[in-house]
C-alpha cells in the first residue's frame, strides 16, 4: 500500500506491468492502481478519478508529479568515503555496513567502492589468526641435534 512516502515511481511501474501483463484496458488499470493506494494518495487519486478516465496515462503521470517529492534521492559516491570501519567491528560486520551504504548510492563504479572501502579499513590483519604455540616435534629436534653435531 502507498501511502505517499516512498518513490511513486516505483509502485507505478510495479502497477502497470502486472495490469499490462494481463491485458487489462486504462479504467480497469485506474481501478487497480487505487487499490494499492492509502491515506492521502487514495484520497488525491478518488477526486481526480471523477474525470473520465480513457487511459492510464494521464493519471499516472498526474499522480507521479504530485507525488515525486516523496522519493528518496540517492547518494553520490563520495558518501562511501563516510563509511568507515570501528574499532572493535569485524571485518565481516563492516562489509555487511558498507554494502548497506552501496545501496544508497547512485551508481557507483566498481573502481569507486574498491578504493574507498579499501580506504576505511582499519590496519591490521583481514583475519584474526587464533594464537598458537607450535612446540618441534621430538623426531624433528633429534635431527636438528644430529645434524648440528
Amino acid at each position: 500500500m502507498y501511502e505517499g512516502k516512498t518513490n511513486p515511481m516505483d509502485l507505478l511501474n510495479l502497477n502497470k506491468n502486472l495490469t499490462m501483463l494481463q491485458g487489462y484496458s486504462g479504467e480497469v488499470m485506474c481501478k487497480a492502481f487505487l487499490a494499492t493506494l492509502k491515506g492521502p494518495t487514495r484520497s488525491w487519486f478518488r477526486k481526480f478519478s471523477l474525470i473520465t478516465i480513457d487511459s492510464f496515462g494521464n493519471p499516472s503521470r498526474l499522480f507521479v508529479a504530485n507525488f515525486i517529492g516523496c522519493r528518496v534521492r540517492k547518494k553520490n559516491a563520495s558518501h562511501l568515503f563516510t563509511v568507515h570501519q570501528k574499532d572493535g567491528e569485524s571485518l565481516k560486520d563492516y562489509v555487511r555496513h558498507f554494502n548497506q551504504a552501496i545501496l544508497e548510492v547512485e551508481d557507483p563504479s566498481d573502481k569507486v567502492v574498491v578504493m574507498t572501502m579499501m580506504e576505511d579499513l582499519r590496519p591490521g590483519p583481514l583475519i584474526p589468526f587464533p594464537k598458537v604455540s607450535l612446540k618441534p616435534c621430538q623426531h624433528s629436534k633429534a635431527r636438528l641435534t644430529s645434524t648440528l653435531q
